[in-house]
């Protein structure tokens, strides 16, 4: 690869790994606020609380280490090809989104302290499997249906556009509570 290339495209990761820890960060600021019962409390009909919310983010991060690590194949395109796309689905906020089973959060109270825990861990692993894989290369382990397979770089867009999505939900759910 040219002396030239390399550079734009460590360049793409570092400000892709840069933007998904400055998402978390505003997530784990926004999710500190909330009161214990806040956290809880279900802020309007059809809503998630903000645990379940922290928990579905937490259960979406999870195993992107593995996906990663996983089976894994050169994209022969742009490695962000999809990342406009992404974005354009999670950020319409005039969209409701169905979320698949196994990442729907649980029922029942959700301790603050130990999701805040579990997502910063979350945060540290991603971050770490960003930066150690070559995010050129295709996902093969694991696909959205009719998306087509994603590169590594365009899953960690996913999880940022994902997050950013429930960081709007956060703080409309926060509001809400505040004003009660």
């Amino acid at each position: 690869m040219p002396i030239a290339l390399y550079h734009i495209f460590n360049d793409m990761i570092a400000q892709a790994i840069s933007e998904y820890e400055e998402t978390t960060q505003q997530l784990l600021r926004l999710l500190s606020k909330f009161t214990l019962a806040q956290f809880n409390q279900v802020p309007f009909e059809g809503s998630w609380t903000a645990g379940q919310l922290a928990e579905h983010v937490l259960k979406s991060q999870s195993s992107i280490g593995e996906l990663f690590g996983g089976g894994a194949r050169p994209a022969n395109r742009k490695p962000d090809e999809k990342r406009e796309e992404i974005k354009s689905v999670f950020l319409d906020f005039t969209i409701k989104m169905q979320s698949p089973e196994f990442v729907v959060p649980s029922d029942g109270a959700k301790d603050k302290d130990t999701l805040l825990q579990q997502l910063e861990a979350t945060r540290g692993k991603v971050t770490q499997a960003a930066a150690a894989y070559d995010y050129t290369y295709e996902c093969i382990g694991f696909e959205l249906p009719g998306s087509g397979p994603y590169t590594r770089i365009e899953w960690l867009y996913f999880i940022i556009y994902h997050t950013q999505r429930h960081v709007h939900q956060l703080r409309n759910i926060y509001h809400k509570l505040c004003l009660v």
